[in-house]
């Protein structure tokens, strides 16, 4: 009798070892994590991943005033949400009124509780002026280091598996 319980143990242990294998593998798969996943809108190759914090910020310089332009955006549901722009200049181009809450000052014009929720946002990479830079927590990354001059960029948010986390490729 003793043999027979060793040998239910063993397969009671083994068991166990393979509900938490199983268990681990699903873990590692299922989409749980929430990131900013940019992919060129032509060709639908994710150019790169970030993990969703806060939210991001996009920095680019006019193209007729020549000066920065930064639109801020938190992470809301399944999109984010503009929530704040700021133009360094006055002039053509730019707004002189807007209906949403704004405040002038010798620094530019700040357009404040925009609240306008999207799903997804399409950027044009600038060729030669706009210089565009995502911004997310205190780092700065260049459109340059993901996709090159002139191209649509599609900005989503979607839940990625660890998997992508634990390979890397993620910011």
């Amino acid at each position: 009798m003793k043999w027979a319980s060793k040998a239910i143990n063993y397969l009671r242990g083994k068991k166990f070892i393979s509900f938490l294998l199983i268990l681990l593998l699903c873990l590692l798969f299922i989409p749980l994590k929430k990131c900013l996943i940019l992919t060129d809108l032509f060709t639908g190759e994710c150019l790169d991943l970030f993990l969703a914090k806060d939210g991001f910020s996009i920095s680019y310089t006019h193209s007729v005033e020549r000066t920065q332009v930064i639109e801020k955006y938190r992470f809301e549901n399944d999109g984010f949400v503009l929530s704040d722009t700021w133009f360094h200049s006055h002039g053509a181009g730019l707004p002189s009124s807007t209906d949403y809450d704004f405040e002038t000052s010798s620094e530019g014009f700040h357009i404040y509780n925009i609240n306008q929720y999207f799903e997804e946002v399409i950027y044009r990479s600038g060729k030669k002026i706009a210089d565009h830079h995502l911004l997310m927590g205190e780092k700065k990354y260049p459109f340059t280091e993901f996709t090159r001059p002139g191209s649509a960029v599609l900005f989503r948010v979607e839940k990625v598996p660890y998997w992508k986390l634990f390979l890397g490729g993620v910011h």
